[in-house]
């Protein structure tokens, strides 16, 4: 009947919000399947899924919850595309993530987003700042407090990408291409980051504090 991606930093609030769509949907709890991915979500994992989705509910309606800890492969999003457009007159399909970034734009269109992280908190907000200016011992603060947990450290990360996009389209909308650049080099900067701690067991702390000395310089 729909498919619903709910994009949280914190998975298990995205989790509650998916809890609290079931239940005002009334669906029972025989009829709610949770499948969680330790792991990016494959091909495989699609095909559970599917053999999950088309069983008929015990009552009217059923949800099908896909907690993805670690996003999903291409080949996975892709082979959901028709799943997604046309789930089982049934089914409520929920994809709960940390960011709809990692969606594809043609999984992104066929779903219903749902943000539960709306408003930074203001600790968070001050962390941002940082990128704002060259304050060294501030970001070493930072790399000191966030390396201790790479879900925390990538998800920071992810923030810092989205804060520097904004300001990058800010500054060219006011015509301030000088500033716009800065942003610009930043952003090249935080991807490439954000590659290599998700993506390798590179020490975070010390990642993170190269990527504010390069900041500082």
């Amino acid at each position: 009947m729909q498919s619903i991606i709910i994009a949280s930093k914190n998975l298990d609030k995205g989790f509650e919000k998916a809890l609290d769509f079931v239940q005002k949907k009334k669906i029972g709890k025989f009829d709610i399947e949770v499948l969680e991915f330790e792991k990016a979500m494959g091909i495989a994992d699609v095909r559970l899924l599917k053999s999950k989705i088309f069983l008929k509910p015990l009552g009217e309606e059923k949800a099908v919850i896909l907690k993805l800890l670690d996003g999903a492969t291409i080949e996975a999003q892709n082979a959901m595309l028709k799943l997604l457009e046309e789930p089982p007159p049934s089914a409520n399909l929920i994809l709960i993530a940390q960011s709809e970034e990692i969606f594809l734009p043609t999984v992104l269109s066929r779903c219903k987003i749902l943000k539960v992280d709306k408003q930074e908190t203001k600790k968070e907000i001050a962390n941002l700042k940082v990128l704002e200016k060259a304050d060294l011992n501030e970001g070493f603060l930072i790399a000191q407090n966030i390396s201790k947990d790479r879900k925390e450290a990538v998800g920071w990360l992810e923030e810092a990408i989205v804060f520097c996009k904004d300001k990058l389209e800010e500054n060219v909308k006011r015509g301030d291409f000088e500033t716009a650049k800065k942003y610009s080099d930043k952003l090249k900067i935080l991807l490439e980051t954000y590659d290599t701690a998700k993506n390798t067991n590179v020490n975070l702390r010390l990642t993170l504090e190269n990527l504010f000395l390069t900041f500082a310089e």
